[in-house]
């Protein structure tokens, strides 16, 4: 596969998982053209056009230093410039893929936490409760990414000609859908069942032990 392909697979399966369902997502980006149409020429310019077809901004090709087929991946869930200069020290690394958003990914990240919102509804939270939850979060990630260097680890990869993207939502959306489906299939009456539950995934394991 090449980096494209890898890119508009991570994006489908992330509908194909969406709580909002293949429609729903459809109907998100249908939306922003309509907004896209009715802007006049400088904001057209400035608009990032992604986002007619991407839903997750979070998830994003930062740099294809070469266009080839991917035969060994790096991926991590932070990349910084010091995993590209271990890629590179590895040598053959066709591709890092990181989870966590990079350059103008992480830029969008607070954008795309009002998904969140949207999540707390679906499970039964009112929404306006759900959006209380999440505004000071989303503000605080919004203020933190002022402060950041979003192209730090692109330019490293530029720098480096080592091919970079990331995959956030559609991951966390295949997470989520993992999860609801084992909870929905063991049916736990108890907090300490669905605990149980969890134990039994490797990923959980450290978290739950420490707490």
């Amino acid at each position: 596969m090449t980096i494209k392909e890898i890119y508009n697979l991570a994006i489908q399966m992330g509908i194909k998982s969406d709580f909002r369902g293949e429609e729903g997502v459809r109907k998100f980006l249908e939306d922003k053209r309509k907004k896209y149409e009715k802007m006049d020429e400088k904001e057209k310019e400035e608009f990032d056009k992604e986002a007619l077809e991407n839903p997750y901004l979070d998830t994003r090709i930062y740099h294809i230093a070469e266009d080839k087929e991917i035969k060994k991946v790096l991926v991590g869930i932070d990349i910084d410039p010091a995993e590209i200069l271990m890629a590179k020290e590895i040598g053959e690394i066709d591709l890092i893929i990181a989870h966590h958003p990079l350059g103008k990914g992480l830029a969008h990240l607070a954008d795309v936490m009002d998904l969140q919102c949207d999540v707390f509804n679906f499970y039964g939270v009112p929404i306006n409760i759900a959006e209380g939850l999440m505004k000071e979060k989303i503000d605080e990630v919004a203020r933190g990414m002022n402060r950041k260097n979003h192209q730090r680890t692109v330019d490293a990869a530029k720098i480096l000609k080592v091919n970079l993207m990331n995959s956030h939502t559609p991951c966390d959306n295949l997470a989520v859908k993992f999860l609801k489906n084992l909870v929905e299939e063991r049916k736990p009456e108890r907090i300490s069942d669905l605990i149980d539950i969890l134990m039994e995934i490797p990923y959980y394991q450290p978290f739950l032990i420490l707490h």
